[in-house]
């Protein structure tokens, strides 16, 4: 069973504090653009201050430029967001579209097999476990499985029940979204399951 390009999106949140982490975001996306298959690319982005803001933009705009519109979409908060609360946003807004949900982090760069190596291993374990739902495929590059090595949620590409459920539960608490340690949970969330 093959998986589309269409089925799985990459999530990106990002709160700008320091200029010095806008290089990391742009080699980031950099190397999101330059995959094998290109998938959707959904960035949530807040700033500490307006200087920031501006210097980011700057040089969003010459990464927008090197996309198709509908291959980058950029969603600008106007207050400071924690982490989860931008994946909680971006997930009501484009949840619908999209049945998997790949995490990257914001000063990560990626080879250019990442999406080929997950829809490949989705694929897999759909064709091998074809009557149970998938929740989802992590890399690593021990020899250890996820609940062992304790991979971080940007490991992930989880299914889009499987990420509802989670804010379904964790949304209705604020102090829980918005805390930073929100991704902890997560992770933990997601070993489990």
């Amino acid at each position: 069973m093959d998986v589309s390009p269409k089925d799985v999106c990459i999530f990106i949140a990002s709160h700008m504090s320091k200029s010095n982490r806008i290089l990391y975001l742009m080699e980031c996306l950099d190397s999101l653009i330059y995959q094998q298959v290109q998938i959707p690319i959904y960035l949530s982005i807040s700033f500490e201050n307006p200087d920031i803001q501006s210097d980011c933009m700057d040089l969003l705009d010459t990464i927008v430029a090197k996309t198709q519109p509908e291959f980058l979409n950029i969603t600008i908060r106007q207050q400071k967001t924690p982490q989860m609360r931008h994946f909680h946003l971006l997930h009501q807004e484009v949840g619908q579209k999209h049945t998997r949900f790949m995490f990257c982090d914001d000063d990560d760069t990626y080879t250019t097999d990442r999406t080929v190596s997950f829809m490949k291993a989705i694929s897999i374990g759909l064709t091998n476990i074809p009557n149970k739902p998938m929740a989802g495929v992590y890399e690593s590059v021990s020899c250890k499985d996820h609940a062992a090595q304790r991979h971080e949620y940007w490991c992930y590409c989880v299914n889009t029940d499987l990420l509802s459920r989670f804010f379904e539960t964790v949304a209705p608490h604020p102090l829980i979204l918005n805390d930073t340690c929100c991704d902890v949970l997560f992770g933990e969330y997601l070993r489990r399951l």
